[in-house]
């Protein structure tokens, strides 16, 4: 489904209210084997269409998706690097957290033409925003952990 101002809302119904609470907390506890965590988005990529709303859409959803992949790229590195089962499981906490704050603050950010074709670009504009910035910030993790590892694994 591509999430316009009708399927932004229905994708992600099923998640009103989920923030950084026990429950969410206590996912990473509960995973059968602790890996790291990947970004599974709740829409259907949509052609890329300049000149159609739902075409802007689907071009801005591509991109998220490719950046969803370095993101996980990024953490199964960062994954590798860190030294203790508790330092694995916080950071799983944290990309599991990062993700629920990404959903509710880009639905927030389309409140802004809720009922209008809009609301999807900016749901996905918002998405691809706050995917960019949490690279930058996997990056400078990385280079923190790096520091005097000669053998560390390069970033994707």
């Amino acid at each position: 489904m591509a999430i316009g101002a009708i399927g932004w809302a229905f994708a992600s119904s099923g998640l009103a209210g989920i923030g950084a609470s026990p429950a969410l907390a206590s996912r990473a506890a509960r995973r059968p084997s602790l890996e790291p965590p990947v970004i599974v988005e709740p829409f259907t990529l949509v052609p890329c269409d300049a000149a159609t709303t739902l075409g802007m859409q689907g071009c801005l959803e591509h991109r998220i998706v490719a950046m969803d992949r370095r993101i996980d790229a990024d953490v199964a590195v960062l994954f590798r690097l860190l030294p203790t089962g508790g330092a694995r499981r916080r950071l799983v906490v944290a990309q599991d957290d990062w993700i629920s704050y990404r959903l509710a603050d880009c639905r927030s950010q389309a409140d802004a033409n809720a009922g209008g074709t809009l609301a999807g670009v900016d749901a996905a504009a918002c998405e691809l925003r706050d995917s960019t910035a949490r690279r930058g910030d996997l990056v400078a993790f990385y280079r923190g952990l790096e520091q005097g590892a000669a053998d560390a694994p390069a970033l994707p």
